[in-house]
């Protein structure tokens, strides 16, 4: 998912004349997208934007972001902890960057991990992120839910992705679609529980035979929960 999410983010700043460079000595802009599934993921996190200080004492004018699950748990502390951040952002307010690094650029200091309502991240991957792809490679991920509902004792996702919500069956086919016409020959349908799918009356299994009436790319499917394992004709 993660991957994904990054994916979106290079979507999103093309759209803000942004261009991916390989080296981070020629950056303006690094976005951390942070996983915290394990604490050694949290203390990475802690000590890559330690050696970004350094990069940043170079070139002041570098701005320094953290997005992901560290982000929405961890918030003000970042900031508190490493002064070199500019930025904070988390997992509802990837979209929102355009507008955060605006405020960045007038030099105000940007905590965004406010939750939006369910109805407003009912198509959490806009359209516009998606109107252009150029997704190289046979094979691609395509995100059709978020956040989980189960609350097991030994996972942060419901805290850190927030309650399950599905997106709209013709948003999630628009961008198959789309990934489809530009070569991509197989398609990992993402989520914490993408079995318990369902939006505007479409479960699961309505979303695959939909899939396969459109003559979109071979589907796979990433994390199922066996409480959401059925048959049906």
């Amino acid at each position: 998912m993660n991957e994904y999410d990054t994916e979106k983010m290079f979507e999103v700043l093309k759209h803000q004349n942004y261009f991916q460079t390989d080296s981070r000595e020629d950056a303006d802009l690094i976005i951390l997208n942070t996983c915290s599934i394990r604490e050694k993921a949290e203390n990475k996190v802690y000590s890559e934007l330690g050696r970004l200080r350094k990069l940043k004492s170079v070139n002041p004018e570098l701005k320094i972001g953290v997005g992901g699950c560290v982000a929405q748990q961890e918030g003000k502390e970042i900031l508190r902890r490493e002064a070199s951040v500019d930025f904070v952002f988390g997992t509802d307010n990837l979209f929102e960057l355009p507008e955060m690094l605006k405020k960045v650029s007038r030099g105000q200091e940007i905590i965004q991990t406010k939750r939006h309502s369910r109805q407003k991240v009912r198509n959490f991957i806009p359209e516009y992120a998606f109107q252009q792809t150029q997704h190289h490679g046979i094979k691609a991920h395509l995100a059709i839910t978020k956040g989980c509902n189960n609350h097991c004792s030994f996972c942060v996702v419901p805290f850190t992705r927030g309650i399950e919500v599905s997106r709209e069956p013709e948003n999630i086919l628009a961008e198959a679609q789309r990934l489809t016409s530009a070569g991509t020959r197989e398609i990992c349908l993402l989520g914490q529980n993408v079995n318990s799918y369902k939006a505007n009356g479409v479960d699961f299994v309505e979303l695959l035979h939909r899939w396969m009436s459109l003559k979109i790319c071979n589907v796979s499917v990433s994390f199922l929960h066996i409480q959401k394992i059925f048959m049906k004709n």
